[in-house]
């Protein structure tokens, strides 16, 4: 993959969360994928523009009980980069995460096993002290709650088994389980989204498969991921199948229209 190509690929992961990178963004990003721009100079780059876009600190307020993720006294994420504004953390978040991608499409790194955990660590350990970590809160969004704390140790050992075994053949139904899996289990306070994307792509590279996330937009996406959590059981397991075209487009291969 040519540098123009990963910026594309890195660039869609984050719009697929909502990202709405502007031209200077871009154009960082691309001279860091060409070597125009070093990987510290990019950061700190990247700290200084998403800081102007929002230059001001979130008044810091009350909270009846602590809150281990957030910055004391704030709803602000716990941080590496000194920022203590949200509008200006998920800027500087979505930046340095599309520049670890661009990495992993160069193929400058490579994700190591476990690789759910890898990929995480890789994508936000410049932003986040808790990259790689397994969240120690419930979470939940909207109507659906994501796997308890108490079970995501035994769950994440079964799931990173799974994507271990994860091969060429029955690519899209192995595939389409594992990144349901991890939707649901939800292992991480933030960037769960952006992980398993990145999982998917770098399943399909292993296989020797071809694959463009573009061909997915932030409907499909978040659509299978709704389907999938609306159907799940009391044990928190969900079907498959609302991924199995996500992957079949990512991956080039259109299984289901032809069996």
């Amino acid at each position: 993959m040519n540098a123009e190509d990963a910026v594309a690929q890195a660039v869609h992961a984050q719009e697929l969360e909502g990202w709405r990178p502007d031209g200077d963004a871009r154009a960082a990003l691309t001279a860091f994928a060409t070597g125009a721009l070093g990987r510290g100079g990019y950061i700190a780059a990247a700290v200084a523009a998403a800081r102007a876009l929002d230059p001001s600190e979130q008044r810091p307020r009350l909270l009846r009980r602590y809150r281990p993720y957030y910055v004391r006294g704030t709803t602000v994420l716990r941080n590496g980069i000194g920022l203590a504004n949200p509008v200006a953390l998920a800027e500087a978040e979505h930046r340095v995460c599309a520049a670890r991608l661009v990495e992993i499409h160069l193929r400058t790194v490579a994700p190591d096993v476990p690789l759910v955990t890898s990929i995480h660590q890789h994508l936000f350990g410049d932003v986040y002290p808790w990259a790689g970590q397994q969240r120690i809160v419930d979470l939940r969004k909207g109507d659906a709650r994501f796997l308890p704390v108490p079970r995501l140790a035994t769950r994440m050992a079964a799931l990173e088994d799974a994507v271990a075994a994860v091969c060429h053949t029955d690519f899209i139904a192995a595939t389409a389980a594992v990144v349901a899996d991890l939707v649901a289990v939800h292992p991480f306070r933030e960037g769960n989204g952006r992980t398993a994307t990145t999982l998917l792509t770098v399943l399909a590279r292993r296989a020797g498969l071809p694959f463009d996330l573009r061909c997915v937009d932030r409907t499909a996406w978040m659509g299978a991921s709704r389907a999938a959590m609306a159907a799940a059981d009391g044990n928190h397991r969900v079907p498959a199948e609302p991924f199995v075209p996500v992957v079949e487009r990512v991956a080039g291969v259109w299984q289901s229209e032809t069996s």
